[in-house]
């Protein structure tokens, strides 16, 4: 249908040119209706007063305000169609869904649109910058955050999926042979050592396959020590050859063994090699000894006596020295009344500047007639003579037990060479 309408005076008259319904408006109307409209276009000329609001159609928003304006519609299709009507007023990009605006046209056909109430998610929605936390906390590696505060993740071992480098406290390594000690290597990653490997509660050094030089270095400000094994002549050391195990100090020091927190052994500079050492002296006789007090010949003839201060029975001592055992074999055990007895030897010892003998030790072994070649042994607990002392050892049988014949003794002795007279020339007193 096409209706086209006039103003004449005060009434507007509709003339029909199609079917449908006639439309008509008095100068007080503030609205317009069409009932059943069949015509695609209405056109409306001249302009007239006040129009009344659209009425509401079926599924159309509700009409815009006009006033004092031309207002042309060419398809009253596009009032029904809510996604087109918002294209034409310009709000076809806004994506509240419900939404109520005022609008005012002008006489160029400017829209101005001014937001009054939206509803729907735009209404609701809270702006980022506003946000301090999240509704709902989202676990990172287990650890909840919720954006309120920093959080600290703890990651094991087991989750990392990439090798952890020597930079971020790692070793740059993702795998490492049993037993293989590594060492570091800068930056890079840590170095897996073929030859040096720790097992059992013991470090090894080398291999017994490879012809290596496996060697500990110990150094200060003093000295340089290298331990090791020569894999081949003057490796290590000067004079060494393949396979000697090589302790070589470089500075004009000692090389000391210790022992209980002492010294047990010493290599001087000049490579003199001090320690305590067993030495033993031997004195047999041949006597008849009864029941008399006997010194044994520790420093003469073989031939025992009953006094000592001589150079028989004296010995001086040129280092500590500790009188550790005796040894003695008697060829015939016997005399006339054949009777068990007693032995006891003595050390004794001048101190110096003394020519008085004191005892240090006596050992008693009781001894039977049948004993005869029997090894009659006494043992001392620690005889000691110091250096320059004057030792002798005597032995006294309580009866008559022996009778001429060949006496064998060895005298059995410690020597503590650390311990003797290193001083220039001069007399010692004490």
């Amino acid at each position: 249908m096409s209706v086209k309408v006039t103003t004449t005076g005060g009434t507007i008259v509709s003339t029909s040119t199609g079917s449908g319904t006639s439309v008509s408006l008095t100068a007080s109307s503030t609205s317009v209706s069409v009932a059943s409209p069949s015509a695609n276009s209405v056109s409306i000329t001249s302009k007239g007063p006040k129009g009344d609001t659209g009425a509401t159609g079926n599924t159309g928003p509700t009409g815009p305000e006009v006033s004092g304006v031309l207002l042309e519609v060419n398809n009253l299709s596009d009032l029904l169609d809510t996604s087109v009507a918002r294209t034409n007023i310009g709000l076809g990009n806004v994506p509240n869904t419900d939404f109520t605006s005022a609008v005012a046209l002008n006489t160029d056909k400017e829209t101005n649109v001014v937001q009054t109430t939206i509803t729907g998610n735009a209404g609701t929605a809270t702006l980022a910058a506003d946000a301090t936390t999240l509704a709902t906390p989202r676990a990172i590696n287990g650890v909840d955050f919720d954006g309120s505060a920093p959080i600290t993740v703890t990651a094991a071992g087991s989750t990392l999926s990439d090798t952890v480098t020597v930079a971020k406290g790692g070793t740059g390594l993702t795998t490492v042979a049993s037993n293989t000690i590594l060492t570091g290597n800068g930056t890079s990653a840590l170095t897996s050592e073929a030859n040096l490997k720790f097992s059992s509660d013991r470090i090894t050094i080398g291999d017994n396959t490879e012809e290596v030089t496996p060697m500990i270095r110990f150094q200060n400000d003093e000295n340089v020590v290298n331990v090791g094994i020569s894999k081949l002549s003057n490796n290590l050391l000067s004079g060494d050859v393949d396979g000697d195990f090589v302790i070589s100090s470089t500075g004009d020091h000692n090389i000391l063994f210790g022992q209980n927190n002492t010294v047990a052994a010493k290599i001087d500079t000049d490579g003199v090699f001090t320690s305590k050492t067993f030495s033993y002296i031997s004195c047999g006789f041949f006597d008849d000894l009864i029941t008399s007090l006997h010194y044994l010949p520790l420093n003469g003839a073989p031939s025992e006596q009953t006094t000592e201060g001589s150079a028989y029975t004296d010995w001086i001592a040129p280092c500590a020295v500790t009188v550790l055992s005796a040894q003695m074999r008697f060829a015939v055990l016997s005399d006339d009344a054949d009777t068990d007895g007693n032995l006891t030897m003595t050390v004794w010892k001048d101190p110096i500047g003394s020519g008085t003998k004191v005892s240090v030790e006596a050992e008693t072994v009781a001894v039977n007639v049948n004993d005869d070649n029997n090894v009659i042994h006494f043992l001392f607990d620690g005889a000691s003579i110091a250096k320059g002392e004057v030792m002798k050892i005597s032995i006294q049988s309580d009866t008559d037990i022996t009778g001429y014949s060949n006496n064998f003794v060895t005298i059995v002795l410690l020597m503590d060479w650390s311990d003797r007279y290193t001083v220039a020339s001069a007399v010692i007193a004490s």
